[in-house]
């Protein structure tokens, strides 16, 4: 979903993935700072913070200007008062989470594909990554007990079966994505005539058919 998101404006959208990075690391410091920067055995974790912050202000070529705006939100916090628009005019926008892509996007056909995407995988590996009972029983549900009469085995072959058609499906969607998005035209070849025939049958969500059967051509 991040590939698709990234390719509707790649100039605007790979600086902001850098840039919202930088501002969240950048405001955890300096709670830390707040908090720990006076005790001795923290220095080695602030200083390895300092670091990477560093690293990333430099990926994502933070101006002064953008600097202060996010020194002066956080002053404002600190003494409970809401920053004004104006306050707020520099200010670095946070990388928005995979299922706000779809409004964010100007390309419709994108927008339909993230909603898309967002509705058949990200919840399920939201919840497996938050370990909700549902994603934690689609995670580790195969080492339970099984309850009186369940076929532990087929499920266990079953299981398999899904999570390999999904691999392959969202792998093979990535590669369609780069490919036809770069106009790499043997690479667009070779995964419409040999590899999405391949995975036929494993591709339950029609990613295939939604956006790159046509693209492909």
């Amino acid at each position: 979903m991040t590939v698709i998101f990234m390719f509707d404006d790649p100039p605007v959208n790979v600086r902001w993935y850098y840039a919202g990075a930088w501002r969240d690391r950048y405001e955890k410091l300096q709670e830390l700072v707040t908090k720990y920067g006076s005790d001795p055995t923290w220095k080695v974790r602030l200083d390895v913070e300092r670091a990477d912050v560093d690293q990333i202000a430099k990926l994502s070529s933070i101006t002064q200007d953008e600097r202060n705006t996010v020194d002066k939100i956080l002053a404002l916090k600190a003494k409970q008062q809401e920053p004004t628009k104006a306050d707020k005019k520099d200010l670095i926008r946070f990388w928005p989470n995979p299922g706000k892509f779809s409004k964010q996007v100007s390309d419709t056909s994108r927008g339909v594909f993230l909603n898309h995407l967002d509705d058949w995988f990200y919840g399920d590996l939201s919840q497996a990554s938050h370990l909700s009972f549902t994603g934690l029983e689609r995670r580790g549900g195969a080492y339970a007990r099984p309850a009186r009469g369940f076929d532990l085995e087929r499920h266990h072959d079953d299981s398999r079966s899904a999570f390999m058609g999904d691999f392959l499906a969202i792998y093979s969607a990535l590669l369609s994505e780069v490919s036809c998005q770069l106009g790499l035209d043997y690479e667009k070849k070779r995964l419409r005539e040999a590899v999405w025939p391949a995975i036929n049958g494993l591709d339950p969500a029609e990613l295939y058919k939604k956006r790159y059967e046509d693209w492909l051509r």
